[in-house]
């Protein structure tokens, strides 16, 4: 759906636009949310309470960016209430005027970070099985070499090899995609 349709589909009450941008921006923002509360059920909570008040502010959005912006505030707000008060969420106000409100540097790197942890997960997703395990227990799981290779039934030989060729791909599927990522950023992205 191209971006101006999806928009003013959004905007005219129509389910199908509130759809797209749902497909579009449910993942980023799950990575963002947890980021915050520590929780994926929290965050589920969070940005599925986001969407229904960016479909009740539908009639204010005239450019993707300016939803994207109030998802993603909106999504750093709910969290910091969720965490100021860890009873039900309550979502702050997005103002009026968000247009000119503008993104602070928190909320910008937050949402690069995501965006970037989003395409790697799907070029992991792409790897072999075994390549694809390795890296998942690495990086998200942080086990150590000892702790895979056991639960694989491999060597440590071949974990570390897997991974190798795990990181070698990535690094080489990103970069086809125009995301030029290192080893350290890698780890730096998994390992926080």
């Amino acid at each position: 759906m191209e971006n101006t349709v999806f928009i003013d589909d959004l905007r005219n009450g129509e389910e199908e636009g509130l759809v797209a941008a749902y497909r579009l921006y449910r993942q980023p923002l799950l990575f963002f949310v947890i980021r915050y509360v520590g929780s994926r059920e929290t965050a589920e909570d969070i940005v599925a309470d986001v969407f229904v008040k960016a479909w009740d502010a539908r009639d204010i959005f005239h450019r993707v960016d300016s939803l994207r912006a109030y998802l993603y505030t909106a999504a750093k707000n709910a969290s910091l209430n969720y965490l100021r008060k860890p009873q039900p969420v309550s979502l702050e106000d997005v103002p009026a005027d968000f247009e000119e409100t503008g993104f602070d540097e928190d909320i910008f790197s937050g949402i690069l970070r995501t965006e970037l942890i989003k395409s790697i997960l799907e070029e992991v997703d792409k790897l072999p099985q075994k390549q694809r395990e390795v890296f998942r227990y690495t990086f998200l799981e942080d086990l150590n070499v000892e702790e895979i290779s056991e639960k694989l039934q491999l060597s440590a030989t071949a974990v570390y090899a897997n991974r190798s060729r795990a990181i070698a791909t990535l690094r080489e599927l990103l970069m086809k995609k125009g995301v030029v990522v290192t080893l350290s950023l890698l780890q730096a992205l998994f390992l926080r």
